[in-house]
């Protein structure tokens, strides 16, 4: 217990680290959310904005064709070069919202699959990180591919051009959309509360990176060291005690992100059920779990101020672009695509977008964002066990440095 609450003194000695690492960063993600456009909470009142659309045509198929007059239509559509730095610009530099990609061959492999009843290749929907891709647009490509199947479904002889024409006719005559919630769903979160979350991904290692490492460095070097190792208690339990001081400061952080994110956002999260807050709330408790495995393993280590600043802002930095937290992974090459599923950060992500947009009941959403969820945890124990591990070897066993002391 003594070294306990030394563990926690010593935490909150850092206030210029707490200051900067938890405090600003996670209003620099306020800011980041509130650069965001979420539509007004008055159903009656709703109007989508345009949005600048970002195409690439990889079909070059009447289907593809037929699709992009569509979206011009209602829409300001961009071409884009069908090149990795093209697409990553586009929408890096917020000259296109949303990038809708059609796959090569996709036309007539659509039309195949609806009449051989297999299943359905898919549009690929990249979406800035300013701008969740809306439900409305996503929902105007599945009517019109919805539209095209059932042609093609009814028609086994007609053409490409045939059944893209009849889909886009029967798009056109739809003056009204319609939004039926099912029993049970509830109002998707908003964008901007979304961006919050996922950019907290951020802050949230950072500062519990940094925190740790360097406030645990005094319980693995020096004269402490020698009082903890000389001490009666196991290594163990040493090693434990300064476990549960860096678990009360990976809370700590937890609930300043949620609370700034409630209070920032609170006015746009009207009408929307407790359970996508909660989701969203616990997807982040599993991250900082993460987080805290990590810095509880650098701080075992005894690196210094500069190696814990450097890992905690590199390593957060990484892991946020590469596991989707903060650009979508269509964005990047297939490599680091596969990669990104070896990273907390892209189920943590996947979980808070479950949260977000997911249409269906409470209980099929947060049966879908347990097995993301898990996947996090089992990070933090991984990492953790070595941590643990560290700690007892760089503690040594009870009493070999008490009896030295007596021996000098």
């Amino acid at each position: 217990m003594p070294i306990f609450k030394c563990a926690l003194k010593v935490l909150a000695s850092h206030k210029v680290y707490i200051l900067v690492y938890t405090v600003w960063l996670a209003f620099m993600g306020v800011f980041m959310g509130l650069g965001v456009s979420t539509p007004t909470a008055d159903p009656g009142a709703w109007e989508g904005e345009p949005l600048d659309i970002g195409f690439v045509d990889r079909d070059g198929s009447a289907v593809a064709d037929g699709l992009r007059t569509l979206l011009a239509s209602r829409d300001a559509v961009v071409d884009v070069s069908d090149e990795t730095l093209a697409m990553q610009d586009a929408v890096a530099k917020d000259e296109v919202q949303v990038l809708v990609i059609v796959p090569e061959g996709f036309g007539e492999d659509y039309v195949a699959a609806v009449r051989a009843g297999s299943s359905l290749p898919e549009i690929e929907i990249a979406q800035s990180y300013y701008d969740i891709a809306s439900i409305d647009l996503e929902a105007v490509i599945d009517s019109y591919l919805s539209c095209l199947g059932v042609r093609a479904s009814f028609d086994d002889v007609a053409s490409l051009a045939t059944l893209a024409e009849g889909a886009l006719s029967d798009c056109e005559a739809q003056s009204e959309a319609s939004y039926v919630v099912p029993e049970g769903a509830s109002t998707p979160l908003p964008q901007n509360f979304t961006t919050y979350a996922l950019f907290t991904s951020y802050p949230i290692m950072c500062s519990i990176i940094v925190l740790l490492s360097t406030s645990m460095r005094e319980f693995a070097e020096g004269a402490v060291r020698a009082r903890t190792v000389a001490s009666p208690e196991r290594a163990l339990s040493l090693s434990l005690s300064i476990a549960g001081a860096s678990l009360v400061c990976a809370l700590a952080v937890w609930a300043v992100m949620v609370v700034v994110g409630l209070v920032a956002f609170g006015w746009a999260l009207e009408g929307v059920a407790v359970w996508r807050i909660v989701l969203v709330a616990v997807a982040m408790l599993c991250y900082a779990m993460f987080a805290l495995s990590v810095g509880f393993i650098l701080g075992q280590l005894g690196v210094g101020d500069s190696v814990a600043n450097a890992v905690g802002n590199i390593a957060s930095l990484v892991l946020s672009f590469i596991g989707g937290s903060w650009m979508s992974l269509y964005l990047l090459g297939p490599e680091l695509q596969t990669l990104a599923h070896f990273t907390p950060n892209y189920w943590e992500a996947s979980a808070i977008e479950l949260a977000a947009g997911s249409t269906g009941t409470a209980a099929e959403i947060w049966a879908a964002a347990l097995p993301d969820l898990g996947v996090v945890l089992l990070f933090a124990a991984a990492v953790g066990a070595v941590g643990l591990a560290v700690g007892r070897a760089r503690l040594g066993r009870p009493g070999v440095l008490a009896g030295q002391a007596d021996a000098a």
